[in-house]
């Protein structure tokens, strides 16, 4: 009798899943660096990417004690502490419905999103509809290895490693809506103020006064402030907790000057005021003020070191409400204050 040797063929995989999560789940949302959309959490049917198990990145980011020591005490002084960049990973899987050059070309877009030097943003959104965001840069695969191709089988397995310099997720911002002196004729410059109508010219009131702002930061870290000084103004004060930025400077009506106070920019840049249809500061979602054509530091449009003598940046406090702002403009302009809450985990 001759022993015979069988070698059966691999089954399959498991196939994608076939119905979107249950309502009420977490969902994630890639958005690569080309602006391209990838839903992580299988709302993609019969193709998409899809987070799998161990997925690290999304509770309380890491950081170290600083601390010093002395031979005549015991154990260590406690300096502080600082927070180190996050490293979040990815245990993840390319799937398509359809083999061959369909799931080719399709694994092969996604990974076009993954880039070095180019970063990408991840997106965590509640049932609720809240969402937070981490910008992370695409480090490596683990030399990911390759069983069976995908290819064969329409399905992909990896482990992707990435790298957020800025280690803290993102809330929604926190926009204060643009703010000018009670008195004045207007917003931007010109037009009658006892005639009729809602614009243009759009006319402060007292609600939106510079004496009486406030913002509130619900981050679980400072939060460094951004002003927009809209022109036309002939001069500005920003700042809040009696620190504050002097801005001497001419704002021209149609444009703006941006004054980010964040320690890795602290400059004032200045860019266009897009209209709307009325003539008036057209906003975005977000309810900002748009600006285009912004400067760029040490460039054209820079206007930093036109700043006056005093220039003292200041963050809001982490879990502060309804913080005073010490805010003035000459001028029939106005500024607006936001920010953007910085958060230690996705929710």
């Amino acid at each position: 009798m001759v022993a015979g040797l069988f070698l059966a063929a691999p089954s399959a995989p498991p196939p994608p899943p076939t119905a979107r999560p249950e309502p009420g789940h977490l969902s994630h949302t890639w958005i690569g660096w080309d602006g391209s959309r990838w839903d992580l959490t299988g709302d993609r049917v019969p193709s998409g990417v899809l987070l799998g198990q161990g997925i690290r990145g999304l509770g309380a980011g890491p950081g170290q004690h600083l601390t010093s020591t002395s031979p005549a005490l015991a154990g260590a002084r406690w300096r502080g502490a600082q927070e180190t960049p996050r490293e979040p990973f990815w245990p993840l899987s390319v799937y398509q419905g359809d083999r061959g050059q369909a799931w080719l070309d399709y694994d092969a877009a996604f990974w076009r999103t993954m880039d070095r030097r180019r970063p990408g943003t991840w997106v965590a959104t509640q049932p609720n509809g809240t969402s937070r965001y981490l910008r992370m840069r695409f480090t490596d695969d683990g030399d990911h290895p390759v069983a069976l191709p995908g290819d064969v089988w329409g399905r992909q397995a990896y482990g992707i490693s990435f790298l957020a310099e800025q280690p803290f997720w993102e809330g929604e911002p926190v926009v204060v809506a643009p703010l000018g002196n009670p008195l004045q004729r207007n917003f931007f410059g010109g037009g009658d103020q006892s005639l009729p109508g809602y614009g243009p010219p759009f006319f402060i009131g007292s609600g939106a006064s510079l004496s009486r702002a406030r913002i509130s930061n619900p981050g679980d870290q400072p939060a460094w402030p951004v002003w927009v000084v809209v022109g036309p103004v002939t001069s500005a004060v920003v700042g809040l907790d009696g620190r504050a930025v002097q801005v001497p400077l001419q704002v021209l009506p149609g444009r703006a000057l941006v004054i980010d106070s964040a320690p890795d920019a602290q400059w004032a840049l200045e860019g266009d005021v897009v209209l709307d249809e009325t003539g008036a500061p057209q906003l975005d979602e977000t309810g900002r003020v748009v600006v285009r054509n912004l400067g760029t530091p040490g460039h054209e449009g820079d206007r930093t070191r036109e700043l006056g003598s005093r220039v003292e940046w200041a963050p809001v406090p982490a879990r502060a409400e309804n913080v005073p702002l010490q805010t003035s403009i000459v001028g029939t302009g106005a500024v607006q204050p936001s920010l953007v809450p910085l958060h230690d985990r996705a929710w």
